[in-house]
């Protein structure tokens, strides 16, 4: 009887300790598989990579939204050839930089990357090296976005100088009334006016005619981002 019951002690002793180191074998499984997804989360945070921009030709503010203006970017005569590209603008729905001032909180869909460097398309002109939240904070670029088109034109944005959405947007860059408006940058600089100008906006027409038998225009472009 004794070596019976020793038996079946034994049979069930070995079933908890199979058991046991199942367990154990696919939490040490589990743990390791989310450290290294940790690791590899933090070191695309903390190194990004080396990008490219480039300005567009002439568009008014009837983009197409968001999605329109990054299809812009892809078919520009400017665009280099390779590479995916999106245009640095914001509807504050579709495409957000930063919810709050420079804080690179509730992006959607945004463009730049944490920690890396921008050039323009001739790989060597640095523009500038993003922040851990995506964001420039300004400071000076190292250079402005000039490059082929139309250096020094107004680019449209929808910015704030702190990165957060503005109003004007061009009804969400679908229109292209001249009684609708947008927020701009200047491609020539190298402050915080190269995303937002912050004391005007721009028809969306892209043309004033305010001033008739003058019309002024303005001939403002997209700045596209590689991805």
């Amino acid at each position: 009887m004794q070596d019976f019951l020793n038996k079946i002690y034994r049979k069930v002793n070995m079933k908890l300790l199979l058991k046991t180191f199942i367990i154990l074998s696919t939490t040490v499984l589990l743990t390791t598989m989310a450290c290294e997804n940790y690791s590899e989360i933090e070191s695309e945070n903390a190194s990004g990579g080396d990008y490219k921009t480039f300005p567009t030709v002439v568009y008014d503010g009837n983009l197409g939204g968001v999605t329109g203006a990054d299809a812009n970017c892809m078919a520009d005569d400017n665009y280099p050839g390779t590479g995916t590209y999106k245009a640095l603008i914001v509807d504050g729905l579709n495409r957000i930089a930063s919810v709050s001032a420079n804080a690179g909180d509730g992006q959607v869909d945004w463009v730049l990357k944490a920690n890396s460097n921008y050039y323009l398309t001739d790989g060597a002109t640095k523009i500038m090296t993003t922040d851990e939240n995506s964001l420039f904070t300004f400071g000076s670029l190292d250079n402005s976005f000039n490059g082929v088109g139309f250096a020094g034109s107004p680019s449209w944005t929808g910015l704030n100088q702190d990165w957060t959405a503005n109003a004007n947007n061009c009804n969400f860059w679908n229109s292209a009334l001249e009684t609708d408006s947008a927020n701009f940058g200047f491609t020539s600089s190298s402050s915080a006016t190269a995303i937002s100008d912050a004391t005007a906006a721009i028809p969306c027409s892209n043309t004033d005619t305010s001033k008739s038998p003058l019309t002024v225009n303005f001939y403002t472009v997209l700045i596209c981002v590689e991805q």
